[in-house]
C-alpha cells in the first residue's frame, strides 16, 4: 500500500465550487502547498489514530484470510483452487472498488464514503463469521473486497485534508509502518485465531474496525458534489471482464475447456467491450481512454500486474501447498510467511532511496528480478526441503514486492496532472490486484489439480514455474524499456 505517492495524484476535495469546503461548523478551509486542510470535529492525531487502526485491520485482515484457508478447506472438503477464492474473489472486488471509491467521494463525501467502506468490510466479515458453506464463505469475502476498496486511497485523502504540509509527511510515515507491521504480524494473528479459535475468528477481524467509521463520519460529515457524475454501467462490465477472466484462469487447469470456462471466456470478453465501449461514449468513463492509451502507463500497469501476481499468487498458494506436505497447523503457515512479510516491510522503507538513484524504470526491473529470483527457487526445489528452506526462499518475493509498487505509483503520478492523476492511480491499482487475483487463480488451479511437468514434479512447483514465467515477461519488458528509452516511464 503505496502511502505518500498516492496522495500527489488527489485533486482538491470537490465540491460544486471545485474547491474544498466544510459544512463543520467548527471547521473552515486552509489552502497550505496545493492541498486543502479542514479543521474537522476531532482533532488530527485522533484522526491520524482512526485512519491507523483501520489500515492496520484491513492489512491484518488479508494476512488472516490467506493462513485460514487449510482450515477453511478442511471444514467445507474443498481444494486449494476451490477456497483460493476466499483470497482472490476478494482481492478482484477490492480492484475494482479501489478504482471507484475516490469518484464516489466526490459525489458523495470524503468522510461519508469512508464511513459506509469501512462499515460494508464490518458487514462482510460478520456474513463469514455465520457463514454456513464455501460460496457462503467467499461472497462475504467479496463484499469485504467492496468495502476495504475505500481504505487505501480514502484514508490517505483524509489525512491530506487534516494535516499541513510539515506535519502531513508526519503522517503518510506513521501509515507506512503501520502496514509494514500489520503486514509482519498479519500471518501470526491468523495463524493463533484459526488454531486457538477457529478460522471463523481469523476471517472476523474485518468487524473490529466498524467503530471507526463512526469517528470518520462525525469528524468530516459534509457532502461531495451531487453534480459529480457515475460510471455505473462501466464499473459492473469491469467487474465483468474480472470475474470471467479470473474464474477462467483458476478453472482451465483443472476442467479444461468446458461449457463453464467456455463462457468465463466469453464474459469477461463481453465485459471488455463494454468498457471499451464506454470508454468512447461516457463522458466520465470508468475506465479513461486517455489513461490506457498512454505509451508511458501501459508499461507501468503491466509491471504492477506481473509483479503482483508473482507475489500475491505465491502467498496465495503457499498454505494449501504447506498443509499438503507437512502436518502444519495455521501458526506454522504464519511463521514460514513472516519472513516474506518482513521483506516487504523493510523494502518498503528504502524504495524512495532506490528511485532516486536508480530512477522508476531501473527500481522496477530490480524489483522483477527479484520476484523472479523467489519463484524461481521455490519452483526449481519445490517445498519439501524443509519449512526453514521455504521460509528463506520467499525473502527475495518480499524484498521485489516491497520494492514494487511506490516507484510505479510515483511514475504514474508524474505523467498525469489534475484530475486525470487519480482516475490514472485508480485504473493503476485495478491492474494491480487483478494480478494478485489471476496469480492466485492460476496457482491454486494448477495445485488442485496437481498438473505435472518433467524436471519440475507437480502440483506447486509447477504453479510457480508459471509464476515464475510472468516475472520473466515483465523484467525483460522492463530491461528493454530500461536499454532503449527508460524515459518513457522516468519522465
Amino acid at each position: 500500500m503505496a502511502v505518500g505517492p498516492l496522495v500527489q495524484s488527489l485533486p482538491p476535495y470537490p465540491t460544486r465550487a471545485g474547491v474544498l469546503t466544510t459544512r463543520v461548523d467548527t471547521g473552515r478551509p486552509e489552502r497550505t502547498c496545493g492541498v486543502d486542510t479542514v479543521r474537522g470535529r476531532l482533532s488530527p492525531t485522533a484522526i491520524l489514530a482512526m485512519v491507523a487502526a483501520a489500515v492496520f485491520l484491513t492489512v491484518a485482515n488479508t494476512s488472516a484470510s490467506a493462513v485460514s484457508q487449510p482450515a477453511i478447506a478442511a471444514t467445507f472438503g474443498a481444494g486449494p483452487a476451490d477456497v483460493g477464492w476466499v483470497v482472490f474473489g476478494y482481492s478482484g472486488t477490492f480492484a475494482v472498488a479501489t478504482a471507484l471509491y475516490g469518484r464516489l467521494a466526490a459525489r458523495f463525501g470524503l468522510g461519508r464514503t469512508l464511513s459506509f467502506g469501512i462499515l460494508l468490510l464490518a458487514f462482510g466479515s460478520l456474513v463469514a463469521v455465520v457463514a454456513p458453506t464455501l460460496p457462503a464463505v467467499i461472497a462475504a469475502r467479496v463484499i469485504q473486497g467492496a468495502g476495504s476498496g475505500a481504505i487505501p486511497t480514502l484514508s490517505v485523502a483524509i489525512l491530506a485534508t487534516r494535516f499541513p504540509s510539515p506535519k502531513r509527511q508526519f503522517a503518510y510515515g506513521i501509515i507506512t509502518a503501520v502496514v509494514g507491521v500489520a503486514q509482519a504480524l498479519g500471518p501470526m494473528i491468523g495463524g493463533l485465531l484459526v488454531d486457538l479459535i477457529s478460522w471463523r475468528a481469523a476471517v472476523a477481524i474485518g468487524m473490529l474496525i466498524s467503530p471507526v467509521a463512526a469517528f470518520i463520519w462525525y469528524d468530516l460529515p459534509q457532502r461531495g458534489d451531487p453534480a459529480h457524475r457515475l460510471d455505473y454501467a462501466g464499473a459492473g462490465s469491469v467487474l465483468l471482464m474480472i470475474g470471467g477472466f479470473v474464474y477462467a484462469i483458476n478453472r482451465v487447469p483443472m476442467d479444461g475447456a468446458t461449457l463453464l470456462t467456455g463462457g468465463a471466456v466469453i464474459i469477461a470478453a463481453l465485459g471488455a467491450v463494454l468498457t471499451a465501449s464506454r470508454a468512447k461514449r461516457h463522458p466520465a468513463p470508468f475506465i479513461p481512454r486517455s489513461v490506457v492509451c498512454d505509451r508511458g502507463f501501459l508499461p507501468l500497469a503491466i509491471a504492477a500486474f506481473v509483479g503482483s501476481a508473482s507475489y500475491l499468487g505465491t502467498i496465495v498458494a503457499l498454505p494449501s501447498a504447506l498443509s499438503r506436505v507437512y502436518e502444519i497447523d495455521a501458526v506454522g503457515i504464519g511463521l514460514v510467511i513472516v519472513p516474506a512479510a518482513a521483506s516487504v516491510a523493510v523494502a518498503s522503507t528504502v524504495n524512495s532511496v532506490a528511485v532516486r538513484r536508480l530512477g522508476h524504470a531501473a527500481t522496477t526491473l530490480a524489483s522483477l528480478l527479484f520476484l523472479l529470483v523467489g519463484t524461481g527457487l521455490l519452483a526449481a526445489l519445490g517445498i519439501e526441503r524443509g519449512l526453514g528452506s521455504v521460509a528463506l526462499m520467499v525473502i527475495p518475493l518480499g524484498i521485489g514486492f516491497g520494492l514494487l509498487t511506490p516507484p510505479l505509483v510515483d511514475a504514474v503520478t508524474k505523467r498525469f496532472e489534475g484530475t486525470s492523476q487519480s482516475i490514472a492511480i485508480g485504473v493503476f491499482y485495478l491492474g494491480f490486484f487483478l494480478g494478485g487475483s489471476s496469480g492466485g487463480a492460476l496457482a491454486t488451479g494448477i495445485i488442485q489439480r496437481d498438473l505435472s511437468i518433467p524436471l519440475l514434479g507437480s502440483g506447486f512447483p509447477v504453479g510457480e514455474a508459471g509464476l515464475t514465467a510472468v516475472a520473466l515477461a515483465g523484467a525483460v519488458m522492463m530491461a528493454r524499456i530500461l536499454i532503449r528509452n527508460p524515459r518513457r516511464v522516468d519522465a
